[in-house]
């Protein structure tokens, strides 16, 4: 990897924001998410890494992200009475 690797936190800031200011981000999914933020990624690096660096940056925040989703709607789904069966 190129000088991503070093920016992590400032990548994952800057995607972050622009997951912040997207509403669809919240109903997207893992190709969906990955396509977007490279998008976002590419407005700041793309003369600065390849292609294949800054998709590989996206979809380790996409599969972190995507982790954290899941990990909040987990206590919700668990919080929910059982639906009641006849």
């Amino acid at each position: 990897m190129c000088d991503l690797a070093k920016e992590r936190q400032k990548i994952d800031a800057i995607l972050a924001r622009a997951a912040a200011m997207e509403p669809a981000y919240r109903s997207m999914g893992i190709e969906e998410l990955t396509e977007h933020s490279l998008s976002v990624l590419r407005e700041h690096y793309e003369h600065a890494c390849s292609e294949k660096c800054m998709r590989e940056r996206c979809e380790d925040f996409v599969t972190r992200l995507v982790a954290r989703r899941e990990a909040q709607a987990a206590p919700a789904e668990r919080s929910r009475p059982a639906p009641f069966l006849l």
